[in-house]
């Protein structure tokens, strides 16, 4: 709905409103859609005590709107290979879908998924982070931002120092180019076509027995 409606991909420059603008102006009711019950919105006390702007297993992100001078707070990530434009840190150009056409295979294209910042340019490369809980390395802006085990896991037993030779725990919900929304496990999600030139590598980077 959201790609339909708004007629294109998203422009890099909206940031930091981009999606969460557009949701409110066109879905008002469904504000809450940019929260997940697992990683609740925190309050002010808890933003002063969390230092930190970055989400987690089990909470939100917050980012300050420049447009609009508010401040929003979510659980979710836009892949954003689906801006037209995008900050030459995270992307080359090439792997960015400008249009409906670019998305070969729409079932296995995220759209949006659960994520400890409001967006993500994955790399088949990317190796998971050691701390899955609430990692902040917003530098790293591929599926160190994504690959957190949101779902299917223990909270309390959510790994911090994470060993990435072994099997990712836990899972996340993605929302796919075809509109349907499923729960993926961490270690499926290389399997997916995050970009347009996505090739899935025949095993998870960092993964015991991976070539790098």
């Amino acid at each position: 709905m959201y790609f339909t409606d708004e007629g294109r991909p998203v422009h890099y420059d909206d940031w930091p409103d981009l999606w969460m603008l557009t949701l409110q102006r066109r879905y008002a009711a469904i504000d809450k859609v940019r929260i997940c019950p697992t990683a609740p919105e925190r309050s002010a006390a808890q933003l002063e005590k969390d230092k930190s702007p970055y989400g987690g297993a089990t909470r939100a992100w917050f980012v300050w709107s420049r447009a609009t001078t508010n401040t929003y707070q979510g659980s979710y990530a836009l892949n954003g290979y689906f801006y037209t434009d995008g900050p030459s840190a995270y992307g080359d150009s090439k792997n960015l879908f400008r249009s409906e056409s670019d998305i070969v295979y729409p079932t296995k294209t995220p759209f949006f998924a659960d994520a400890l910042w409001l967006d993500a340019w994955p790399l088949a490369t990317d190796r998971p982070e050691t701390n899955l809980f609430d990692n902040d390395h917003f530098l790293r802006g591929g599926l160190q931002r994504i690959a957190i085990p949101r779902h299917g896991f223990s909270p309390s037993a959510a790994v911090r120092q994470f060993d990435p030779k072994k099997t990712l725990p836990g899972a996340i919900n993605v929302s796919f180019a075809d509109t349907h929304v499923e729960n993926v496990k961490l270690e499926k999600l290389w399997s997916l076509y995050w970009h347009k030139n996505w090739e899935p590598p025949a095993k998870r980077p960092g993964l015991a027995g991976a070539s790098n």
